[in-house]
C-alpha cells in the first residue's frame, strides 16, 4: 500500500500495526457468531465475536488518530490534510455516539440492563462501522488520487 511509505513516526508505525490487528479482530467478528441480545448464555463464539468485536470499536478511532497525525504531517498529504482530520474527527464522534446511545437507552429505561432490546445498541453500531469503514475508503481515494 502507497500509504506505508508515509508513516514516517513511531506513532505512524504503531498506528499501522494496530490496524493489522484491526483487520484480523474484523475478521474475528465475521467468523464467530454472536448471541442473539436477549441470549444470555455463555459460548466460546459469543466471547471471541465480543472480544473481537471490543478490540475494532474501542481502538479503531485511536489507530486512525495516530495514522492521521503522521500522514497529515506528510507534504505529500498536503491537499487532502483537511480530510483526514475530518474523517478522523468523525470516527470519535462515531464511537462517542454509540456509547452515548448506551447510556441514553439506559437512563431512559433503568430496567433495561446491560444490554437487550431496550437498549439502543444496534443501529448506533452500525453506523459507527460504517464511519470506520469511510475513513478506510477515504485513505484510500486520497492515495490513488495521489498517484495520478
Amino acid at each position: 500500500m502507497v500509504a506505508w511509505h508515509f508513516i514516517g513516526s513511531a506513532g505512524g508505525i504503531i498506528g499501522w500495526v494496530w490496524f493489522l490487528i484491526i483487520v484480523l479482530a474484523l475478521v474475528g467478528t465475521g467468523i464467530f457468531k454472536t448471541n442473539a441480545i436477549t441470549d444470555n448464555s455463555t459460548s466460546r463464539d459469543n466471547t471471541i465475536h465480543t472480544l473481537c468485536g471490543s478490540i475494532v470499536i474501542l481502538t479503531f478511532p485511536i489507530a486512525a488518530s495516530l495514522v492521521a497525525g503522521n500522514l497529515v504531517q506528510s507534504p505529500f498529504w498536503a491537499s487532502y490534510k483537511a480530510y483526514v482530520i475530518l474523517f478522523t474527527i468523525l470516527n470519535w464522534l462515531s464511537m462517542i455516539g454509540f456509547f452515548a446511545s448506551i447510556i441514553w437507552s439506559r437512563k431512559k429505561d433503568p430496567s433495561a440492563g446491560r444490554v437487550g432490546p431496550k437498549v439502543l445498541l444496534g443501529w448506533p453500531n452500525r453506523i459507527m462501522a460504517v464511519i470506520y469503514n469511510v475513513w478506510v475508503i477515504m485513505l484510500a481515494v486520497c492515495v490513488i488520487q495521489m498517484m495520478k
